[in-house]
């Protein structure tokens, strides 16, 4: 199950968003997370993966990183609908 935190059609809008909705996110900080990087009509190269998971620090999450078993996964779904 998703609860969806913010959408934009540009990352910088992308983070505001996820600023302003703060109050949803915000109560998860201290659980275990892992983040799922992904994309819709392309592929998102590993080393792009790691810098927006670097560019979502701001959250602040303090709990443990585990990438099976976590209490939440944080899911970035980017989509190009002019990609093949």
């Amino acid at each position: 199950m998703y609860e969806l935190w913010a959408t934009a059609t540009t990352y910088e809008d992308l983070h505001q968003n996820m600023l302003l909705s703060e109050d949803l996110w915000a109560p998860f900080r201290m659980e275990s997370f892992c983040f799922d990087v992904t994309a819709a009509n392309h592929k998102i190269p590993d080393a792009r993966q790691k810098n927006i998971i670097d560019d979502f620090a701001y959250m602040g999450y303090t709990g443990e990183i585990r990438i099976k078993g976590a209490s939440n996964v944080l899911t970035y779904l980017e989509e190009c609908q002019y990609c093949v």
